[in-house]
């Protein structure tokens, strides 16, 4: 009998060749495109560094700080400005400037000191460029302006910074240098700019190039591979299972060990399957002679299977609730107790009180007591999905927090807490729905905690403070 999902080797060989191939792209091209990509940030790092430097070097500091402050050009600065010019003609870089950053506003946030020209921005674009005094409108981010302050912290460091959002100049990656005087005083940013785009047009083709190789000596690999395995081990398999499908259909109900007969498929590939064949038809040898008592062992040994893990079920489930019980608390202590390092050991304990749970069964009968309960539990295991939930008294649960809850416990406790207050303000349900419950935690601190108790006792201790607070605000 062919099952309603199967999937033929020589099918799965063939997917599994196809997705050894993206698979393998895509690991190789991560880590290939990973590598690059920081080796070229690396290399741009390190030529900005330079260039920063140079530029820095014949820079007449007090003198442009002046020009800066006065917003009158000086005969240094117009050479600084030739300079400047002949870097972003010279050197393979975009943009070379000195601004000072005044404000975090989105217009107007920059003070133009000095800018590089190229000679055809002086020829085409001349009224467009910004000069001495010049304030940008808003040709920069407040992000590219975060950076922009954050250097000018920096007094003596290169920082670098890659636009989040396009200026009007397109996406950058900028190193920035900040500029003193002669008092230490800083009083403007010197910033370089590569083009992004240019960067990643080199990633992307080297990552081009890395893939087609991956895919055509891929292919190649995958088809002498397939050719490969059809000849020595699909077709023998094929071969193997006709024989045991036949096999199986003549032992299908049959009482008669005498006429399970199995019929040897003719297999000489010198490998695996061979063995394997020869083993099967062995194994059907055997089966002639044990198939009724092998059968009932099995049957025997399922059912003891199953009542043992119903056992093992009802032995740690509260009856009424349906979560766990105190003699799964315990256990699951002993297992933290063994656990407990003073070092990696994170976990946290959530104690809980249900409130009126005595009023409920006195006034309305133990029935609608145990829906409080239910109702309440439920409120608890809802919350905290992830968590086990324990239920160690008649009105007193505990969640243990570890992993992903551990990490969310203030949230999650929040959640809980706000969870029992809209359940216990809400004039609408009957009173035996209006859950209430006190609610304290404690988090796992090895040098306050020698055992699992002072867990469970500073968590009791913050149950009962949140305890009394409640019964205070309710005038009680």
């Amino acid at each position: 009998m062919v099952p309603e999902k199967f999937r033929p080797l020589n099918r799965s060989i063939t997917v599994g060749c196809i997705l050894f191939i993206i698979a393998l792209g895509a690991v190789v091209s991560f880590v290939d495109y990973a590598a690059f990509h920081k080796g070229l940030y690396e290399r741009n790092d390190v030529y900005l560094t330079d260039l920063l430097h140079f530029i820095d070097r014949n820079i007449d500091k007090d003198d442009l700080a002046e020009c800066s402050r006065t917003l009158v050009q000086s005969e240094k600065y117009n050479i600084l400005q030739t300079f400047l010019d002949s870097i972003v003609d010279s050197y393979d870089v975009d943009y070379v400037y000195i601004l000072k950053p005044v404000s975090m506003d989105a217009y107007d946030n920059c003070l133009i000191i000095i800018n590089g020209i190229t000679k055809e921005e002086y020829e085409t674009s001349y009224e467009e460029l910004y000069f001495l005094g010049d304030v940008t409108y808003d040709s920069f981010p407040q992000s590219t302006m975060l950076s922009f302050f954050a250097a000018m912290e920096r007094p003596g460091q290169i920082t670098f910074d890659q636009d989040e959002e396009a200026t009007e100049w397109g996406y950058d990656y900028t190193g920035m240098l900040p500029l003193q005087d002669s008092s230490g005083q800083v009083f403007a940013l010197l910033c370089v700019d590569i083009s992004v785009s240019a960067i990643r047009t080199t990633l992307f083709r080297h990552l081009f190039l890395v893939l087609a190789i991956i895919v055509v000596s891929g292919i190649a690999f995958c088809i002498v591979f397939i050719y490969w395995s059809r000849r020595h081990i699909i077709r023998p398999v094929n071969a193997l299972e006709r024989s045991v499908t036949a096999f199986a259909a003549t032992s299908h109900n049959q009482t008669d060990p005498t006429r399970l007969v199995y019929q040897e498929p003719d297999i000489h590939t010198g490998n695996e399957v061979e063995l394997l064949a020869k083993s099967i038809t062995q194994m059907a040898s055997d089966i002639k002679q044990y198939a009724k008592n092998i059968l009932a062992v099995e049957s025997k040994v399922s059912n003891l299977q199953q009542n043992v893990a119903e056992l093992d079920v009802l032995a740690y489930q509260d009856s009424l609730t349906h979560v766990k019980n105190k003699a799964s608390f315990d256990k699951t202590a002993e297992r933290l107790a063994r656990s407990m390092d003073g070092h990696s050991s994170a976990f946290a304990m959530l104690m809980i009180d249900l409130n009126h749970l005595k009023m409920i069964n006195d006034t309305y009968g133990h029935e609608r007591g145990n829906d409080y309960l239910t109702g309440a539990c439920q409120i608890i295991c809802e919350v905290y999905e992830h968590s086990p939930v324990f239920r160690i008294g008649g009105d007193e649960f505990v969640v243990l927090l570890e992993n992903r809850d551990y990490g969310a416990r203030e949230r999650l406790l929040q959640e809980l807490e706000a969870a029992f207050s809209a359940a216990g303000s809400d004039a609408s349900r009957e009173p035996w729905l209006r859950f209430s419950a006190a609610i304290g935690m404690a988090v796992y601190d090895a040098a306050v905690d020698a055992d699992i108790e002072s867990v469970l006792r500073r968590a009791d201790k913050a149950m009962y403070k949140n305890k009394l607070a409640m019964h205070a605000s309710e005038g009680r």
